[in-house]
């Protein structure tokens, strides 16, 4: 890479026609703060194509074509904030594929092709605030999904597929304060569910198929705190 090259702060390459994306592709832009590859025909990103990149704090891929997410994809990003894989193909997302982010507080997985949300998914986002699920064909969240994401406030996962909430699935994420599962089809929630959210104030589950509307069992049997805004779920 020419020296010129090193203090390059942002690369826009948005409505091209990149299928890959290859090792060392940025290679001596240790400078890049953000790099925008939306709207292009990624489906393949090669391993180390982001090395390199420690400043990097902004990465937008939204409207690929990816299908999975491999183990170390976006190994050596230890400065990244932000990445967008929202509007893409994603199915299947294997583990430690989000492996060494642990800077990142905002991750959009909307609008993908995800069904199941499995144990260490998200395995390393210590620092996570906000993910973003939502339109995707989820229908079962296993055990231990959201395990080690001790800092996240937001999670979204409105307009899936969901029928069951079992318990544990949200063990661990003591520091949420909003929970969005609008719009799914969701008739079972079972005893304790939220039991150890502490955090949490607004919980939204409106649209869904609950026939019970005893609030106060709601708050007892979901193990739901006192400070929870439970009226805003049905609203």
């Amino acid at each position: 890479m020419h020296q010129e090259y090193d203090e390059v702060h942002h690369i826009y390459i948005r409505n091209n026609q990149l299928n890959v994306i290859n090792p060392g592709a940025f290679q001596g832009l240790t400078a890049l703060k953000e790099l925008k590859l939306s709207d292009n025909r990624i489906t393949d990103i090669k391993p180390d194509a982001f090395q390199g990149l420690t400043a990097l704090r902004g990465l937008e891929l939204k409207r690929n074509q990816i299908t999975v997410i491999k183990p170390d994809t976006f190994q050596g990003l230890t400065a990244l904030i932000r990445l967008n894989l929202k509007n893409n193909q994603i199915a299947d997302i294997k583990p430690g594929a989000f492996q060494g982010l642990t800077a990142l507080d905002w991750l959009e997985l909307d609008r993908n092709q995800i069904t199941v949300i499995k144990p260490d998914t998200f395995q390393g986002l210590t620092a996570l605030t906000k993910l973003r699920l939502s339109n995707n064909q989820i229908t079962d969240i296993k055990p231990g999904a959201f395990q080690g994401l001790t800092a996240l406030d937001w999670l979204e996962l409105e307009r899936n597929q969901i029928t069951v909430i079992k318990p544990d699935t949200f063990q661990g994420l003591t520091a949420l304060t909003k929970l969005r599962l609008s719009n799914n089809q969701i008739s079972v929630i079972k005893p304790d569910t939220f039991q150890g959210l502490t955090a949490l104030k607004t919980l939204w589950l409106s649209d869904n198929q609950i026939s019970e509307t005893d609030i106060e069992k709601y708050r007892t049997e979901w193990g739901l705190t006192p400070a929870m805004n439970v009226a805003r779920a049905f609203a």
